[in-house]
């Protein structure tokens, strides 16, 4: 069992190891180092044990819209609309292409 309690209080790793100090995970605050002005040992904070960090709702969500898209595409039938754009070309990010689609009701 490793105690976690005194790892985030304790007094050689931290500066006023009781206090809530934000200013500790500042890389230019002098609160980011220890006490003698070295750097804190890699895990003397070990707020997720060391596992996933990840939301707790993250597995439902995708869950659920996979199961919203097979549904979407069981009830409706889409179609493109006008003339496909040329994606965008990011640098920053993933890239963009803006495709206008209508949805048509499936006969039954």
């Amino acid at each position: 069992m490793i105690p976690n309690d005194y790892l985030h209080r304790d007094p050689l790793q931290w500066q006023n190891p009781g206090e809530f100090l934000p200013d500790r995970w500042d890389i230019l605050s002098p609160l980011f180092k220890r006490p003698d002005g070295e750097n804190r040992h890699p895990l003397s904070f070990n707020g997720f044990g060391g596992g996933v960090r990840q939301c707790v709702g993250k597995q439902f969500s995708e869950i659920m819209s996979r199961g919203i898209c097979a549904l979407l595409l069981h009830e409706y039938e889409f179609r493109v609309v006008g003339d496909l754009e040329k994606p965008v070309m990011n640098l920053s990010g993933p890239c963009v292409a803006k495709v206008k689609v209508e949805k048509v009701k499936r006969r039954s």
